[in-house]
């Protein structure tokens, strides 16, 4: 789900202290996911700040982080905060301008480092100038980043998701199996023996977990599968994905912000394109902003009407409205009428596991893209021991984590070859990075001092390298 790394860690190295003092402005759903799993860093404090009374009260009494009332954009909220001893600043309310001002003023108080989420295209556009003239380290955008996730799901047919790791040398690509697939009912003990990749996720219904050898993969599982570009194609060969015809023909439900990231990567695939908008103005807005692009206005969420645009004869369906419910219902129809893939926006992740469809295999979340960039961040400045996590990604619906992180001598693995450790469970050793050259381990490897290693585990707690053995 990333291609955009936004790896913003290399900014904090200079940072010293046991303890991070961290503000947040906004308790939304991105507030939420930080508040969450920063407080649970022993290392940092967290202060929330938030308007609404009633959201700060749930948010306090669900986690350990301190709270204030007010605006984000108030210097007497700020000071009360404790600004000027601030180590990392995170503006993420809904208003940009709000975050953009928010940041300016915690840089004029002392804080050390600021963030700012921002949506709109006239920042965006010119994100570098914004950054340099207002003095904000970092303008993240999450609709950008979610286009570039979903150009790259539309680029391989066959996927469910892609995400990038090692400086973009290394993707996990999620495959669907099915019961005329090669693999289905094969042990992974033998998979390995056929095949030069890793499956380092298996995606069953609505359980997600890491396999071993003795697992099995089924019909119907999601498996992500990571490897060298090459070795990659030749699985794709054996398995019978190469003679998937690419996507010549898209719809779009939904003319937001997104969908107006997405259109100018699309036109380079030189596809067919609709994007269907329900509200007049923005239709006609998107209309004369792309006039190669054929938009309609109509009720996206209407299957008669979807009939009517023939959505049977698009390769692909992309439902990018704003509720969430809405974007399932639209792609579980587009798959009944024989759309060959699907992607949905899903800012909730919890009501896929209500919904429980099998249509709905390639999702992106906005959401939680933002929290993850800013949660690498800081998981890359708050380890003191001798391997940092420099990067850190979430997977499989949000179940999953990896982790990159650079072997130090002081490690425990080092010189030890995978097969004489024991690993946690839930947890596998995917990509091994030393100087210019990947490997995807086997057993007989060995982790050498200064390589980057990327760990696929459940868990959630890991901060050094060493956290990953039994």
């Amino acid at each position: 789900m990333l291609y955009y790394m936004l790896c913003i860690f290399e900014i904090f190295y200079s940072l010293k202290g046991n303890k991070m003092n961290i503000i947040i402005i906004g308790g939304g759903k991105v507030g939420e996911t930080l508040c969450r799993e920063i407080s649970c860093e022993a290392s940092c404090d967290v202060t929330l700040i938030e308007k609404n009374e009633k959201v700060l009260e749930k948010m306090q009494s669900k986690f350990d982080i301190q709270g204030i009332a007010g605006s984000g954009t108030s210097v007497d909220t700020l000071r009360e905060a404790g600004v000027e001893n601030c180590d990392f600043f995170i503006a993420v309310s809904q208003k940009d301008e709000t975050n953009i001002i928010a940041c300016i003023m915690a840089k004029k108080l002392g804080a050390k480092y600021t963030i700012a989420r921002v949506r709109e295209r006239e920042y965006s556009a010119h994100m570098d100038f914004v950054k340099e003239s207002l003095g904000i380290s970092k303008i993240i955008n999450p609709d950008l980043e979610a286009s570039y996730d979903i150009y790259r799901m539309m680029k391989y047919v066959h996927a469910t998701s892609v995400e990038v790791f090692m400086d973009n040398k290394v993707s996990m690509v999620g495959i669907v199996i099915n019961e005329n697939s090669k693999i289905t009912n094969m042990y992974l003990k033998d998979f390995r023996k056929m095949f030069d990749v890793i499956v380092c996720i298996i995606q069953r219904d609505i359980d997600v977990f890491i396999p071993t050898g003795d697992s099995q993969i089924l019909d119907g599982d999601i498996i992500y599968v990571t490897g060298s570009s090459s070795n990659m194609q030749k699985f794709y060969a054996q398995v019978g994905y190469t003679g998937e015809k690419a996507i010549k023909s898209a719809l779009i439900v939904g003319g937001g912000k997104l969908s107006s990231y997405l259109l100018p990567l699309l036109k380079r695939m030189n596809i067919d394109i609709k994007v269907i908008e329900v509200d007049y103005e923005r239709a006609k807005e998107l209309s004369e902003q792309y006039s190669d692009v054929s938009v309609i206005c109509g009720d996206g969420t209407d299957q008669d009407f979807l009939d009517e645009m023939m959505i049977e004869n698009q390769d692909c369906c992309i439902s990018l409205t704003g509720i969430d419910e809405e974007n399932a219902l639209i792609s579980m129809f587009a798959a009944q009428r024989g759309v060959k893939k699907t992607i949905t926006k899903i800012n909730r992740l919890a009501i896929l596991k209500v919904i429980r469809s099998e249509q709905l295999k390639s999702i992106i979340t906005p959401k939680r893209i933002i929290a993850d960039t800013i949660l690498r961040s800081i998981r890359s400045i708050t380890n003191a021991k001798g391997s940092n996590v420099e990067q850190l990604y979430t997977l499989a619906g949000d179940e999953i984590q990896a982790l990159q992180f650079k072997a130090h001598q002081t490690s425990k693995l080092i010189g030890k070859s995978l097969e004489e450790i024991r690993l946690k469970n839930n947890t596998i050793i995917a990509v091994i990075s030393r100087k210019k050259t990947l490997f995807f381990p086997t057993g007989k490897d060995a982790i050498m001092e200064g390589d980057k290693v990327l760990v696929v585990t459940k868990h959630i707690d890991f901060s050094d390298m060493d956290d990953i053995l039994e």
